[in-house]
């Protein structure tokens, strides 16, 4: 396993910084993530936002099964600054989060590939899906239809749509530096957002950036003294 590669803790402070909590439910190959808001009871199930379910599968030799993705509000999938109740949440949503999640403890498990089938209970909605998931790197398979020639994979999927792949390696290579961005980004928000009820721009958690060389902003700086930049 590669040393500089995404991790359970990246992705817990990630989601945090976010405003949500992760829990995990482990049943031997078995896996199952719920996403709640982050300061909700952990008693309150009402207050899912969304859940994956996912297994190892023996046949073929350690794929990893996304079986089931489920986000209450679609647009917390594939948009930015989404908000519900005392929430808010910017970037990669909470399916980005989760499915991260599910293939760390995949590739623990020794998977290297992951499939997932792009359900299609709506044209539009499926186009939407096909969408999301490519832009995490998965690949179209082949269709899963009503004809004959879908029985294996309906009885595998239960359902119809597209069936999708992806080398979880790769998915590890590409998005673990964005993720670290990510964190950076949040957590430079909620310093942001921390200070936004001060009275004056010495007051509260500010962050300023200058962007010129040094030297070059001795008046401004002076101006700011005190103010972390």
């Amino acid at each position: 396993m590669s040393t500089d590669q995404m991790t359970s803790t990246q992705l817990d402070e990630y989601a945090a910084l976010c405003g949500l909590r992760i829990d995990k439910i482990e049943k031997g190959v078995s896996l199952r993530l719920e996403a709640y808001p982050l300061r909700a009871p952990a008693d309150d199930k009402e207050a899912l936002l969304g859940y994956l379910e996912a297994f190892v599968r023996p046949i073929p030799f350690k794929l990893f099964q996304l079986d089931t993705i489920r986000v209450k509000n679609q647009r917390q999938n594939s948009g930015y600054k989404r908000k519900r109740d005392n929430w808010t949440m910017d970037g990669p949503g909470i399916s980005f989060i989760m499915g991260s999640m599910a293939l760390v403890w995949a590739t623990e498990k020794g998977c290297t590939e992951t499939q997932l089938l792009a359900v299609k209970d709506s044209e539009t909605m499926h186009e939407i899906l096909i969408r999301l998931y490519q832009s995490f790197g998965f690949t179209v398979l082949r269709e899963v239809g009503d004809d004959n020639a879908s029985v294996p994979d309906r009885l595998v999927w239960g359902a119809v749509g597209t069936l999708m792949a992806m080398n979880i390696p790769s998915f590890m290579q590409e998005w673990t530096p964005k993720l670290k961005k990510l964190i950076k980004v949040a957590a430079l928000k909620a310093r942001m957002d921390s200070g936004s009820n001060s009275d004056s721009i010495g007051g509260g958690n500010n962050l300023v950036a200058l962007t010129r060389e040094n030297g070059a902003n001795d008046k401004l700086l002076a101006l700011l003294d005190g103010v972390e930049c």
